[in-house]
């Protein structure tokens, strides 16, 4: 029997074991001072280019399934903004046009947040009241594209 593919929206019930290595805690900490970044923004920082293909690279397949660790075993959360703040079209106005879905938004999860305060010395209250936060969705688009700005200027 074929076991069915997981929801990209809801975590594994019950995740294999996992030992959260030195990227790990550096993908968190990105992801901290940043506030919220995709899968592409955090594999540009720390797992390779993208293959200039179009194609999945190495550095894809492992961001993705590393990702999904960090997701599955709370160390991330994933937001989900419209399709219309990423600029997309609405499937209801242009039923024909050629769709898509919005990048996953990662911000630090429950786990994440005493990782993060242990590797910067900081308070956790501080570190959970600033990674809290929920913006609106046009709100998430813009600080999307101001994280693609900063990363551009960083790299």
């Amino acid at each position: 029997m074929k076991s069915r593919r997981a929801s990209r929206y809801q975590r594994q019930e019950d995740p294999n074991g996992f030992i959260l290595q030195p990227r790990d805690v550096a993908v968190l900490l990105s992801v901290d001072a940043y506030a919220f970044l995709a899968r592409g923004q955090i594999q540009k920082l720390h797992f390779g280019e993208q293959s200039p293909y179009g194609g999945r690279s190495a550095g894809t397949y492992r961001a993705c399934r590393r990702l999904r660790q960090l997701y599955d075993h709370r160390y991330l959360d994933r937001l989900w903004a419209p399709r219309t703040a990423f600029g997309l079209p609405d499937p209801l106005d242009a039923p024909l046009a050629i769709t898509g879905s919005p990048p996953a938004l990662y911000r630090l999860g429950a786990a994440g947040i005493p990782v993060v305060a242990r590797a910067r010395e900081e308070d956790i209250k501080l570190v959970a009241k600033r990674s809290r936060r929920r913006p609106k969705p046009a709100i998430l688009a813009h600080e999307f594209l101001l994280n693609e700005l900063r990363l551009q200027l960083a790299l």
